[in-house]
């Protein structure tokens, strides 16, 4: 259904309720485990709105397509770096867990918390302070066959893994898990590796995706 807000005319693309058990790695969202979240995603060209109905009133969360990709200014200004840093120039970040010192690293601003791999805790990284969400009570461990820090081309981009989700879906009665692994490249940004039943899909975010009608097969 069509929703205006702001002025701006949205579709809603998504309805889901989610369940967050577990985390691992670093997510560009904050992870905790044991509560419910029913969302509204909404799309119109390269915006985005998410109606998090968690909380009264709900939040609402509007964004925009970027890319992370520098700009060739080259040397000439001062400003070339080989090593890149992500959207805003700097490296990866390096600091210690909060709560077993295992060490940990930060690939990107837009990261928000970090799953410790060696204890379980949850890491918010806001503001340069490290502070702990959560303790190590996970009962559910997975272990990601693409352990994290890993690194790999596909299609000629060379990727890491900085994050790893299980997830896992009910429709009519039957489950479906599956795992996701969240890559990252400096120039690139990022894409997602999903795995099912040992069958590999890679997945880039679309910033303009087409307009598709309901029943319309060719697009």
């Amino acid at each position: 259904m069509p929703v205006t807000l702001d002025g701006r005319s949205f579709r809603v693309a998504d309805l889901e309720t989610a369940r967050c058990i577990a985390g691992q790695g670093e997510l560009p969202f904050k992870v905790a485990a044991g509560y419910d979240v029913n969302t509204a995603d909404l799309r119109s060209n390269d915006r985005y709105v998410t109606i998090d109905y968690s909380e009264t009133p709900p939040l609402v969360f509007v964004g925009q397509t970027v890319c992370l990709r520098r700009p060739a200014t080259g040397e000439a200004q001062g400003t070339g770096d080989p090593t890149g840093g992500g959207a805003d120039g700097r490296g990866a970040r390096a600091f210690n867990c909060p709560r077993c010192a295992a060490p940990l690293r930060i690939h990107s601003p837009a990261i928000e918390s970090i799953a410790c791999d060696s204890c379980g805790s949850i890491i918010g990284v806001e503001n340069q302070d490290f502070r702990l969400l959560a303790g190590a009570a996970q009962a559910l461990r997975e272990i990601p066959w693409l352990p994290l820090g890993s690194q790999g081309t596909l299609r000629g981009v060379n990727w890491e893994v900085i994050g790893f989700m299980r997830r896992r879906t009910t429709s009519e009665g039957t489950d479906y898990t599956w795992s996701e692994y969240l890559l990252f490249n400096v120039q690139q940004g990022f894409a997602w590796l999903i795995e099912y039943q040992g069958h590999w899909n890679h997945a880039r975010t679309l910033s303009n995706p087409p307009s598709v009608a309901r029943g319309q097969r060719d697009f």
